[in-house]
C-alpha cells in the first residue's frame, strides 16, 4: 500500500525576517544576529517590537524559541509570533500555525492551526499549502474534504514541493478527492522522485513510480513521461525569467 508522506513546517526554522526594515535599528539588529551577537540584536529589536514592528517581533520570537541571547521560552516565542502574525507577518503566521499544530508553546489546537495556515497558503507559501492540504485530508481542525486537500496539494506540487507531489500522486492513484488517473499519478510520483533529495522520501516516490509503471500500458507510461518533461521545461523557463 502506498504511504501518505506527511511533514510539518519546521517550527522556528524560517530564518530572520526583514519586514518593514525602514525603522532605525532594525538592520543593525539583523547584522548583529547574523554574526552571532544576539545581545546587540536584542537591544536593537526590543524597542522596535514595543512599537509594533512585525519583523522585530518575529525575530525576537525566534530568539526566545531557540534560546539565542535569551533563555529559551516557547510560550513567550508564541506570544511574539502571534503579535507579528496579527500584523500580517507571513513567517510569524507560519510558525504560529505550526505551534498550534504540534502544541509547542501553546495548547494544541488544530482549528487554530488551520486558520493560520490558510492565511499563509493564500499568500502562495507552498509549505502552508501543503499543511493545509494535510489538514483537509486527515480532518484535522476542519471537516475531512479530500477534494479540497487535492486543491492545495496541487498548488504546492506545482511550485515544486516534493512532498506535495508525492501525495498528489497518491490521490490520483487511489481516487481520493479526485477521479483516478494513473497517468497523472505516475507524473507526480516521477516528479517527486526527481525533486526529493536522496533519502526516505525519494525512495518512497521511486518505489511508487516503479510499482505503478510496471502495471501500466506502454502508451500511458509514455504519456506520463511526456508530461514530466513538459513540467520540467515549463518550470525551468519560469526559473530563468525570475
Amino acid at each position: 500500500m502506498v504511504r501518505i508522506l506527511v511533514i510539518f513546517a519546521v517550527f522556528l526554522g524560517l530564518g530572520l525576517g526583514r519586514a518593514n526594515p525602514a525603522y532605525a535599528g532594525f538592520d543593525e539588529g539583523l547584522a548583529a544576529a547574523q554574526r552571532g551577537d544576539f545581545a546587540t540584536a536584542l537591544r536593537e529589536w526590543k524597542p522596535l517590537a514595543e512599537k509594533g514592528h512585525s519583523g522585530a517581533l518575529f525575530n525576537l520570537g525566534l530568539m526566545y524559541a531557540n534560546g539565542r541571547g535569551v533563555s529559551r521560552n516557547a510560550e513567550w516565542a508564541v506570544l511574539l509570533f502571534r503579535q507579528a502574525a496579527e500584523l500580517d507577518h507571513a513567517f510569524a503566521q507560519m510558525n504560529l500555525a505550526v505551534a498550534y499544530k504540534v502544541g509547542k508553546g501553546v495548547k494544541q489546537d488544530y482549528a487554530e492551526s488551520v486558520k493560520w495556515f490558510r492565511k499563509v497558503a493564500e499568500k502562495g507559501h507552498m509549505g502552508a499549502q501543503f499543511n493545509l492540504a494535510i489538514a483537509y485530508l486527515k480532518g484535522l481542525g476542519v471537516k475531512r474534504d479530500p477534494a479540497t486537500a487535492v486543491k492545495w496539494f496541487t498548488k504546492a506540487a506545482d511550485k515544486g514541493l516534493n512532498i506535495a507531489q508525492y501525495n498528489l500522486g497518491r490521490a490520483h492513484e487511489t481516487g481520493d478527492g479526485v477521479p483516478k488517473d494513473e497517468v497523472q499519478a505516475l507524473k507526480w510520483y516521477a516528479l517527486a522522485a526527481i525533486t526529493f533529495p536522496p533519502g526516505a522520501g525519494r525512495d518512497a516516490a521511486t518505489a511508487a513510480r516503479n510499482n505503478l509503471s510496471s502495471n501500466m500500458k506502454k502508451p500511458q507510461a509514455q504519456e506520463a513521461e511526456a508530461q514530466v518533461r513538459s513540467w520540467i521545461r515549463s518550470h525551468s523557463a519560469k526559473s530563468k525569467r525570475k
